[in-house]
């Protein structure tokens, strides 16, 4: 993605597959540790160590570990995450 928004729109793409594999807990933690289209944006828009970063990171750990998408943990870091993104949109 080039902006803010196709990040975003990225975003919910890899989440649509998280969630298809969800079930699958070895599928699910290598899904959750290759890199994605967000991190892509990220390192090509010199985020890396912005706050966006740190929440796409601890959303992408986070996946790796939770069963569900709708887990608090994964609930508050995907909230985290979609703010950051939203204060780049809004920029």
């Amino acid at each position: 993605p080039l902006t803010a928004l196709g990040a975003m729109a990225s975003f919910i793409l890899w989440e649509e597959q998280l969630r298809s594999i969800a079930q699958q807990e070895t599928l699910r933690a290598r899904f959750s540790t290759l890199p994605c289209r967000v991190s892509g944006y990220i390192r090509e828009q010199r985020l890396l160590g912005t706050e966006l970063d740190q929440a796409h990171v601890q959303l992408h750990a986070i996946a790796e570990l939770e069963e569900q998408a709708t887990s608090v943990g994964y609930r508050e870091a995907r909230e985290a995450f979609l703010y950051e993104v939203g204060r780049l949109i809004h920029a």
